[in-house]
């Protein structure tokens, strides 16, 4: 090994300090989003609903579950303590003390366990408590709260379960991978009225002849 003249005991415990410090750093905590729409995305403070739209591979999907994290994960200060907000660089989001409640949807489990798991296991992996797995598909994660008797929450739910499924509770925030139907929309809207939550849909605005989708289910959003 190349000796780089960190040789003192004092030095060795500095790197140690740094090192320690790389390997506990996130890719939450190392992300910036690209110039262009990516920062438009993620600093809009004013509207609840939103659409992000763009290609194949333009990282919509990560963006998606990025925000997520940013509305979902707690913010600590200097010394390790909660700040009782959430991670979000732009919003001053607090966190209640029954904790934060979202979903993530797409449009089959098949879907979420090859597209977006391996984004979810990179995003949140570090963060998650307790995982709810079955079959390869995820379909809850429990993250901490500012309580300890009341975690935060991601809950899984899939276009094919139908609009029943998306019946329930409020929630703090949605992330719609890819379009969704009107009637889904309607129903998540729903979960809203007491909250003011957010929700945001992340597609490509192209319906092609191999999309399980049709054109009815995209059109209504213009």
């Amino acid at each position: 090994m190349t000796n780089l003249g960190f040789d003192s005991p004092e030095d060795q415990r500095a790197l140690k300090a740094i090192f320690g410090t790389v390997e506990k750093s996130t890719i939450v905590d190392k992300f910036t989003p690209n110039d262009g729409g990516q920062v438009d995305f993620f600093e809009d403070v004013i509207h609840h609903q939103l659409i992000f739209a763009g290609g194949n591979g333009a990282g919509k999907s990560f963006c998606g579950m990025m925000r997520g994290a940013m509305h979902t994960l707690p913010e600590k200060d200097e010394n390790g303590k909660l700040t009782g907000k959430t991670i979000h660089p732009h919003m001053d989001l607090r966190i209640p003390t029954t904790g934060i409640e979202g979903w993530m949807s797409c449009y089959s489990q098949d879907v979420q366990r090859d597209n977006l798991r391996p984004i979810f296991d990179r995003i949140f992996g570090p963060y998650v408590k307790k995982l709810d797995i079955r079959e390869g598909i995820m379909h809850r994660a429990m993250f901490e709260g500012v309580d300890s008797r009341f975690p935060s929450w991601i809950n899984c739910k899939w276009i094919t379960q139908g609009v029943n499924a998306y019946k329930g509770s409020k929630k703090h925030w949605v992330f719609m991978d890819e379009p969704h139907p009107r009637s889904i929309w309607n129903e998540v809207t729903m979960r809203f009225t007491k909250s003011g939550g957010f929700m945001w849909i992340c597609l490509t605005p192209v319906v092609d002849a191999d999309s399980p989708l049709l054109a009815r289910d995209v059109i209504w959003m213009h």
